[in-house]
C-alpha cells in the first residue's frame, strides 16, 4: 500500500515541517490512541 502525505513547510519557520493524509485505504478499528503511519507497522489496509 502506498503512504500519501501532503507536505507543509511554516513560512518563516524554518526547521517546523507538518504532514497530513487520510484514511484512504483502511481504517482502524476500536478507540484511537496513536497514528502509526510506516510501512512497518503491520496494521491490516483493509
Amino acid at each position: 500500500m502506498d503512504i500519501t502525505v501532503i507536505p507543509f513547510a511554516f513560512p518563516g519557520l524554518p526547521g517546523v515541517r507538518a504532514a497530513f493524509t487520510t484514511a484512504r485505504g483502511g481504517a482502524g478499528r476500536g478507540t484511537p490512541h496513536e497514528a502509526n503511519i510506516a510501512y512497518s507497522a503491520g496494521g491490516d489496509p483493509t
